[in-house]
């Protein structure tokens, strides 16, 4: 079984490929590349996109930075958020199996911060970013063992 797992952003995305458990490749991708990787995936892999819509408000985060700061934060993850939304209908469009996955926490959120944690935790042994860390992680562990991820025409409505 093939993952994909995409952590959406406005100039690159971190995506990252999971076969049969095992973290195999990761990169960065803008946002038209990204149409043409799923495009040739779509048929073979099941998409892991992280939910942004589920992080908290920008308040809650932020709420002793200035204005400005704040400003620029809120533009920020509402751009991500756009997206997000695309990838998730361009995947809708193509009718490719995805689910969309609450950003995760605990360790999770430790090992994407922290490359030499995220090693550990995945045995990767090349060079990776936030981005792609976060994407692999979405990857390995957003979707549940043994879920079944349709696509969506198989959704009843």
């Amino acid at each position: 079984m093939l993952i994909i797992g995409i952590d959406p952003d406005l100039e690159a995305s971190g995506v990252a490929l999971v076969k049969n458990g095992q973290l195999v490749d990761m990169e960065t991708l803008n946002f038209f590349d990204l149409q043409d990787f799923i495009t040739h995936y779509k048929d073979e892999a099941v998409f892991a996109v992280e939910n942004v819509e589920q992080n908290k408000s920008l308040y809650a985060h932020h709420n002793g930075k200035n204005q400005r700061v704040r400003e620029r934060i809120g533009q920020n993850v509402g751009q991500v958020k756009a997206v997000a939304r695309l990838i998730e209908q361009f995947l809708t469009r193509l009718d490719a199996p995805f689910v969309m996955v609450t950003p995760l926490k605990g360790r999770f959120k430790q090992a994407k911060k922290d490359k030499d944690y995220f090693n550990r935790l995945t045995g990767w042994t090349g060079s990776s970013n936030a981005d792609k860390r976060d994407a692999a992680l979405i990857a390995l562990y957003g979707i549940k063992p043994g879920q079944f991820v349709p696509k969506p025409s198989e959704v009843p409505h």
